[in-house]
């Protein structure tokens, strides 16, 4: 799978302290999408061996509760997604798993979004379906700027927070934060969910 970033530990990405990897390429082109450098289908490459790895020694070293899967979009790359999911549950079925993604759920439940793999429509349902009974929450929909929100892990009013398990309710979910983080070498990220529009 292609990988933009990965941070060690978020607080600001659901509910807990967090792991979260955000995945390279996103062909929804969101207007006035903040993580721009995340769509080009272009950078490191690794598998879901090389992966899981670094999530369980982030559940080790810090005590995460929870992996997020961001991007770019993730579902793009939905077949490494399933594959990365299913090896951590194995060794660690305790860590939830959350997720952002552009597509509504109409559309993943039809198979109507773009793989890297080339998929039918009935393969890349089947694996949003197999993903879903994986994952405790999902953020879905476009980003649109002009429809700011306070909504919690949501950037704007559309987009919809969906519970795939009873590990949380919404009540679990705080307001939208941005979050920095340094790490040894100096090097800044930012994360979170700014609120354009919306004074706080």
């Amino acid at each position: 799978m292609l990988i933009h970033a990965q941070i060690d530990a978020s607080r600001v990405n659901g509910p807990g302290i967090r792991a979260v990897l955000f995945l390279q390429g996103c062909r929804l082109a969101c207007p006035r999408c903040w993580n721009r450098f995340s769509h080009p289908f272009s950078g490191v490459e690794c598998s879901a061996d090389e992966i899981a790895p670094w999530i369980h020694k982030c559940r080790c070293d810090i005590g995460v509760q929870g992996v997020t899967l961001s991007g770019g979009e993730p579902m793009h790359q939905v077949e490494d997604l399933c594959s990365l999911v299913d090896r951590v549950k194995a060794e660690a079925p305790d860590l939830s798993f959350g997720m952002f993604s552009g597509y509504y759920e109409r559309e993943l439940d039809a198979g109507r979004y773009w793989t890297r793999a080339g998929l039918t429509g009935d393969e890349r349902a089947r694996l949003w379906c197999r993903l879903r009974t994986q994952i405790d929450f999902a953020v879905l929909g476009r980003y649109i700027a002009t429809q700011p929100t306070h909504s919690p892990l949501r950037t704007s009013s559309n987009q919809s927070l969906r519970l795939f398990s009873r590990r949380y309710s919404e009540a679990d979910f705080g307001a939208p934060e941005v979050e920095v983080t340094i790490d040894p070498a100096g090097v800044v990220q930012i994360t979170g969910f700014p609120t354009a529009g919306i004074p706080a």
